[in-house]
Formats: structure tokens, sequence, C-alpha cells
């Protein structure tokens, strides 16, 4: 998808993320904005690793691209299941990128884990997500 701007310039960055950038420029840490960006390129390709329930019966309270996109990050800052639930209680911005209401259990990401996720998978899906931020960057410096 591709908007233009005023100035008539071209963007192939889609609606959500540009409302993830909207929400970035309301403040907060540059940590912070740069892992809500991040988060918001490894949700997007999470949504489309991964179906969003694994199967019709499961409770549904959280997706499962809302729960991968937390373990890619925490694999790449080095956290635990339990920091990751703290991080995420204490951004906002993060949150709402993954469109959560509350923050998961830290015992929901490992239980999520065990089941759904291998190391590769998360390689692969923070690879995809570091390239489309790098070229990304690169889009936004023209």
């Amino acid at each position: 998808m591709t908007n233009t701007y005023a100035s008539g310039r071209k963007s192939a960055v889609s609606k959500p993320l540009l409302k993830t950038l909207d929400l970035l420029a309301l403040g907060g840490s540059s940590t912070d904005q740069c892992m809500a960006i991040m988060a918001a390129f490894v949700f997007r390709i999470a949504c489309r690793h991964v179906p969003a329930f694994s199967c019709p019966s499961s409770p549904q309270k959280f997706t499962q691209p809302q729960l991968l996109t937390p373990l890619v990050l925490k694999g790449q800052m080095g956290h635990t299941y339990r920091s990751v639930s703290e991080y995420l209680a204490g951004s906002p911005s993060i949150r709402k990128v993954l469109g959560l209401r509350s923050v998961p259990n830290y015992s929901t990401f490992k239980r999520f884990s065990d089941r759904a996720t291998t190391p590769g998978m998360l390689c692969n899906i923070w690879a995809e997500a570091f390239e489309k931020t790098r070229r990304f960057r690169r889009w936004l410096k023209r």
C-alpha cells in the first residue's frame, strides 16, 4: 500500500505503521520509540507467519502474533519471560502497537513459546523485521 503526502511524494509505509509513527511522535524515551517501531514491524511479519488463534476453541484472549512479537523482542534483548511482561506493562506504546488491552502473564509467554515457536522461526522473523527497519530508516532519510 502506498500513501501520497501533500508534497506528492509516495510512501511504501502502511497505514498501521503510520499510526504507530503518529503514536511515537507523542513522546516517550527514544529506546521505547525504537522498540515500538521494531514491535510494529515484527507484529506485521508475525501476522503473516502464524494464524490468529491455534484452534477455534482456544480462549482467544490474546492472538498468536500478539504473543509471538514480545518473544522475538525478548530473544534480542536478553529478557526473561517475567521481565517481558514487566516491560510490556511499562510500555504503553508497544501495547498500543500490539493492540493489547491487558498484559499477558509471564507463564502465558512461556507456555506459548514451548508450544508454538522454534528458535529458527524467531530468528527468521527478527531478520526479516531488521531488514524492513533498515529500509524504513533509509526511506525516512530521503
